[in-house]
């Protein structure tokens, strides 16, 4: 297993994060739970020792990082208070009893099995990394990484970092810091990654909830050792909590353990104080620091802890109505007691809820995509739930309900459970419904009411254990089979509802699958301080910048970005960064680098070059036969001036007082003296785009082609509803390309059209694209020749609509795409608010593949790589490839490209053959320099099994059928081909009508 930063082995991590973090909370919390306990817990003492050691670690972190020190520099001193409190502990109660610290053999068993699962993704992808597709990620490593330095106030002054910003006043982002200081804590002492601890320290503490669950069902609901571990058991096989956890919601998981703790402790410590009076204060600050943790790791968990506790307050007020005389005044002092101290412990903690927390959540600015109230399947975990998906129930679905129905009806109803009073679970059943009806009926907000019911529905697993233990003491004998077969079916159904979730997650890292660990490799090559400039570039989607970001938080950071909660705007200036994170296929030399450092995942490293000070982007378009001043602004030390320049059609381009004949295409003059100004000429015959400028110490006069580019120049104008885009094209040695116009609703993911046409190498003139936004019908012409179009018109929806312009080989995206027009469709169907941007440019250079290759074949051709880096598809789908070929020399004989898919015995079960560029651009026609963009798609068998397989990749000569001689690295390799790994993954859910909501708990 791979590792994703930091000294020590990513397989080994799963096995040290939990070690040291159930270290460090036992250290933590055994001389508290020995001073102060309350006696009728001292039972449970071995399970509760970790549950509050970590909600001492969370308190002190919290205060220490709301001063003056980060999590590096208090928790010694948090450990030295603990190794006070424990000698004071031994002092007072005698030294450890060994035995006592062993874990309980079953308990230990099932917390293990929880853990196993919670990292199971972790083992199949062979790295260590993020899980899930969540995107919480983001803010919680960056909130662990800066932390772990110093305290909250400190984020601000960090380098420059789009992360920096989202994080640096974390109640501003509704995000508690429980969960990112006891991660902070973990890599302190492992002198670790926080990418590495993050997926299984969420499996750690999804682990640790089941302990305080089963202690909070025998010490507070009353049931017996067995049952209690039954019904943790179940909570375990829940699948809705394991889906929580994989998506990184950190928070939650940070709160699940502390919500049964603060459920627990409190209720036994206010009968401690009643009974010891003054005397009782260990007790009740125990009690109140575990409810203070509780809002440092989730404020949201108070919402369901609220009803349950005072659901159980109300009930032992009940109670004490009945017992000796003074009880009841006795538990009212203790439990005001207890309420002043909780008040004392909320005042740091209420300017964070109100600064961030309560405003993010009371108005709903976050749904995931949940829009629907989620069935009672779901929340009990019987069929897994996905987000965007109408859940396909399994065939078990309505018996396993049943079944879970009328254990539930059981736990209510029969006379006692287990030995725990009807009663207690009648008001923590009501409570948990009250919660439930709140966030549907009093909140609607869909997306709360899932992840309360991921905490919830543990309730609901309490009383089904509580009704087979009343139902189990009503029979005897063989009787008890038919009831004990129920419950097992039961947690059957819920064990495949987890599988299901699992299964959905072990074909791939859900965020940065291709970019871990490889962008932590940056912390070694890019020095701290060093300035970086990032790339923008739309092909790198938010969380993928984020995760960049994040590997350069050492640096100062300048770009114009967007991460996945983030927009960062630091420009560069005319200084030029001293590196450039770019997306693999972006030109470096548009931005003044050149020579890649590194290639990792989507990005490639570049140094700003040692003669190069800065540039200027200009992108203006000059028309044919017009003129333009330009003036320069180079930094101290300048002595050469590179002009960049892409020209449409060959012709005679005046820089001054110079004429100089340009070719088509991409090209670059050296100026050997920087001008005041520079009267820049374009072509009588043709446009002419002005890239930028780049500032030297030095360089030769002369003129660079940089052949195989791509270049364009775009308008739209709207008359009415028809908008009519203009573009001017040249390809330059490079093809076939789809020009294309997308359209999109983004906000809400709806599509109105996409109209593409597809261009050979060499195309060049003007293409005129004209769009009735009404009925969506398109015109395209190429110099007035009219074009087939490929169109796909999804229909008029209601939305803000917004056309870029795509450029792009098959399935890969070869620029940013830049904006072109944008509209409104309104619900009563009228289209207002067309508006259209100014004239865009887009040159790009021949893209570098994400896998390079450099195959040899015979003497005139390069396979130069393919793209993606990772080739998957699944059963009945299609494997998208795109191959990059370079001619090496013209009048090469016909040829057909080879693509045979085999399994593992080598037998082949799939293939497309054919010539280069769908047929568009066969070999024979190729010239020297001419890059050709060969996309492809492979059917995949609907019938093909998951697995590993083998793809092939070469060239026959066509019709002789005989393989091109093919050569690697200097190597012929077997039946001259490339052999690239494919997986074959798992089929994709199939997705059912959406259901009515569910209304109940």
């Amino acid at each position: 297993m791979g590792l994703a930063g930091g000294p020590w082995d990513g397989l080994v991590a799963v096995v040290l994060v939990p070690l040291v973090a159930t270290l460090l909370a036992g250290w933590c919390g055994w001389g508290l739970v020995r001073l102060a306990l309350p006696a009728a817990l001292r039972p449970h003492q071995r399970a509760l020792t970790p549950l509050v050691g970590i909600a001492a670690l969370m308190v002190a972190l919290y205060l220490a990082v709301s001063g003056a020190w980060g999590v590096a520099a208090a928790l010694p001193a948090v450990l030295l208070a603990a190794g006070g409190a424990n000698l004071l502990a031994w002092r007072r109660r005698g030294p450890p009893r060994w035995r006592a610290l062993q874990p309980d053999g079953l308990l230990w068993l099932l917390l293990v099995a929880t853990y196993l699962v919670g990292i199971w993704p972790l083992l199949a992808h062979g790295q260590i990394g993020i899980i899930g597709a969540g995107w919480d990620a983001e803010s919680s490593l960056a909130t662990a990484r800066y932390l772990l330095h110093g305290p909250v106030r400190a984020i601000a002054a960090a380098p420059d970092n789009p992360l920096r910003d989202l994080v640096q006043d974390p109640p501003a982002i509704g995000m508690t810091l429980g969960f990112a200081l006891v991660q902070a804590a973990v890599d302190t002492v492992l002198r670790g990654e926080a990418l590495a601890s993050f997926a299984p320290l969420l499996a750690w503490f999804r682990a640790l909830g089941i302990a305080a669950l089963v202690v909070w069902l025998r010490a507070t609901m009353g049931l017996g050792r067995s049952a209690a571990l039954l019904g943790g058991a179940l909570a375990s096989a829940g699948a809705l909590l394991l889906w929580v956890s994989y998506f990184n919601f950190n928070n939650q998981l940070a709160g699940w353990p502390l919500l049964w703790l603060s459920l627990t402790i409190p209720l036994a410590a206010v009968d401690a104080a009643a009974g010891r009076g003054w005397r009782g204060w260990p007790e009740l600050l125990l009690a109140a620091l575990v409810v203070m943790a509780q809002a440092v790791a989730y404020y949201a968990a108070l919402t369901l802890w609220a009803p349950l506790a005072l659901a159980a307050g109300a009930l032992r007020l009940l109670q004490a109505r009945h017992e000796a005389p003074g009880q009841l005044r006795r538990v009212l002092g203790a439990a005001a007691a207890l309420a002043a101290l909780g008040m004392v412990a909320a005042v740091p903690l209420a300017r964070d809820y109100l600064a961030g927390f309560a405003w993010r959540y009371a108005g709903q600015v976050t749904s995931l995509g949940v829009f629907r109230f989620i069935g009672a399947d779901e929340v009990l975990g019987i069929t897994a739930f996905a987000p965007g998906v109408a859940p396909v129930p399994p065939p078990w679905s309505m018996p396993a309900l049943l079944l879970a129905g009328g254990l539930l009806l059981a736990g209510l109803v029969l006379p006692r459970a287990a030995g725990a009073a009807r009663v207690r679970w009648l008001a923590a059943g009501a409570a948990t419904l009250a919660y439930l009806a709140w966030l549907q009926f009093g909140q609607a907000y869909p997306y709360a009411f899932m992840k309360g019911a991921a905490y919830a529905v543990a309730v609901a697993y309490g009383i089904i254990i509580a009704g087979w233990a009343a139902a189990r003491q009503h029979l005897t004998g063989r009787r008890r089979l038919p009831l004990d077969a129920a419950l097992l079916a039961l947690f059957g159904a819920l064990l495949a509802g987890q599988l299901q979730v699992v299964q959905r997650h072990l074909q791939a890292p859900g965020l940065y699958a291709g970019e871990v660990p490889a962008l932590l490799a940056l912390r070694q090559l890019v020095p701290p301080g060093a300035t970086v400039l990032l790339s923008g570039d739309s092909r790198l989607r938010g969380p993928t910048l984020g995760i960049a970001a994040y590997a350069l938080d050492h640096a100062v950071v300048r770009g114009s970005l967007r991460t996945a909660y983030r927009s960062y705007d630091r420009p560069a200036g005319v200084l030029l960064p001293d590196y450039a994170l770019l997306h693999a296929r972006e030109d470096p030399t548009a931005l003044g680098y050149d020579g890649a450092l590194w290639r990792g995942g989507s990005f490639a490293l570049y140094r700003r070059a040692a003669d190069v000070l800065g540039r200027t982007d200009d992108g203006r378009l000059l028309a044919a036969g017009s003129t333009a001043t330009v003036v320069p602004a180079p930094p101290p030390g300048t002595v050469a001036l590179d002009v960049e320049l892409a020209a449409f059609a060959a012709g005679e381009v005046r820089l001054g007082a110079q004429r100089l004949i340009l070719p088509a295409g991409v090209s670059v003059v050296t100026l050997a003296a920087v001008p005041p100004a520079l009267e820049l000429a374009a072509p009588a015959t043709a446009p002419l785009i002005l890239r930028g400028l780049t500032y030297r110490t030095g360089g030769d006069a002369g003129v660079r082609e940089y052949p195989g580019a791509t270049v364009l120049a775009v308008v739209s104008r709207a008359d009415g509803l028809v908008v009519q885009t203009d573009a001017q094209v040249r390809l330059d040695r490079v093809g076939p390309v789809q020009l294309a116009i997308d359209i999109w609703d983004a906000a809400r993911g709806v599509q109105y059209g996409w109209y593409g046409v597809s261009l050979p190498p060499d195309s060049a003139g003007a293409l005129a694209l004209s769009l009735d936004l009404r009925d969506g019908a398109m015109r395209g012409t190429l110099d007035g020749v009219a074009l087939p179009l490929g169109v796909s018109f999804a229909g008029l929806r209601p939305g803000s609509y917004l056309a870029r312009l795509q450029l792009g080989a098959g399935a890969t995206v070869l620029a940013t795409p830049p904006p072109l027009f944008q509209f409104t469709i309104h619900e009563d169907g009228r289209i207002d608010a067309v508006g259209t941007y100014r004239a865009q440019t887009l040159v790009a250079l021949p893209p570098a593949p994400d896998q390079p290759l450099g195959a040899r074949l015979a003497d005139d051709a390069t396979l130069l790589g393919y793209w993606p880096t990772s080739l998957r598809a699944a059963p009945g789908g299609a494997l998208d490839l795109l191959l990059a070929w370079r001619a090496d020399r013209a009048g090469s004989e016909e040829r057909s490209v080879l693509l045979h898919l085999l399994d593992a015995s080598g037998t082949r079960v799939a293939q497309f053959d054919g010539p280069p560029g769908a047929g568009a651009t066969p070999t024979a026609t190729w010239r020297a320099d001419t890059h050709i963009l060969d996309a492809r798609r492979l059917a995949i068998p609907p019938d093909l099994p998951p697995g590993d397989y083998t793809l092939l990749v070469g060239m026959y000569r066509w019709p002789a059928l005989d393989r091109v001689p093919l050569r690697v690295a200097g190597q012929r390799p077997a039946d001259d081909v490339v052999r690239l790994p494919v997986v074959i993954t798992a089929p994709p859910p199939v997705a059912a009508p959406a259901r009515l909501p569910y209304n109940g708990p």
